[in-house]
């Protein structure tokens, strides 16, 4: 059977937190009937440019990541 290999085990790792970050969104789009016109990512993950690529590709909003991740 196959294996996936380091890239997409990494690549999987991301999507599933774009995909939360995502979820919750949309649950607080319904509620407020007002779509966020950009989104900040702050904590550890923050530093990541890959993540914070990978979450404004998924909720097509811009992401502005904390300069402080802490």
């Amino acid at each position: 059977h196959l294996r996936p290999d380091r890239g997409e085990m990494v690549r999987s790792y991301l999507d599933s937190i774009g995909y939360a970050i995502r979820g919750n969104t949309e649950q607080i789009t319904k509620v407020s009937l007002s779509p966020p016109t950009r989104i900040t990512l702050s904590g550890g993950l923050s530093r990541s440019d890959a993540l914070v690529q990978r979450v404004a590709n998924i909720l097509g909003t811009p992401i502005l990541a904390a300069d402080e991740p802490e």
